[in-house]
């Protein structure tokens, strides 16, 4: 088996444990699926210095895409080198997501803002829905606006796909606020 291929069966079962949290299954789970999702921190490779000032000096109110979450999603299942390059380290715009947690996790330093897709016009229902996740500063406008179950549309820049679409800065749009944050 490839590193690639192993980082892909690691990170699917870190994502089992993260949704098992919600299907009252972590218990029995959590510890087996944290040592291995802790292993799997060597697999995920860290952007270069020019793709993070890349996606520091993205432009978010311009973005060069406009897709559903389960869209994308699907085009990395797809052909990932192809979705890569479209859509890694460039302004784009998400829609159809739904707030699924608010996290500050172990060191406090940052927020994590989970987001699950979903399901978008013509699109069928699915077990586990495509997610992505963002990383913002605890001072970030949205951390104390946003609400676990918001329908939002998200405006970011995909840093890294190999631990699911990850993305880093972003600001949300909220509908029962009507205002971007």
């Amino acid at each position: 088996m490839t590193e690639k291929a192993l980082c892909a069966k690691i990170s699917s079962l870190f994502a089992f444990q993260r949704k098992a949290k919600y299907m009252n299954i972590q218990k029995k789970f959590a510890m087996p699926l944290v040592c291995v999702s802790i292993l799997c921190t060597a697999c995920v490779e860290s952007p270069s210095p020019d793709q993070q000032s890349r996606a520091k000096s993205a432009n978010l109110d311009q973005p060069v895409h406009s897709e559903y979450l389960w869209n994308i999603a699907k085009e990395f299942e797809n052909n990932s080198i192809v979705a890569e390059d479209k859509y890694l380290f460039k302004p784009i715009e998400l829609k159809g997501l739904k707030v699924t947690d608010i996290d500050d996790g172990v060191r406090n330093e940052s927020v994590e803002i989970d987001l699950s897709a979903t399901i978008p016009p013509g699109g069928s229902w699915q077990l586990f829905a495509p997610s992505s996740s963002c990383e913002v500063e605890r001072s970030h406008p949205a951390v104390r606006a946003l609400q676990k179950g918001d329908n939002v549309t998200v405006r970011g820049v995909f840093v890294s796909e190999s631990m699911g679409l990850r993305m880093n800065p972003c600001k949300f749009f909220i509908p029962r606020t009507g205002q971007w944050h």
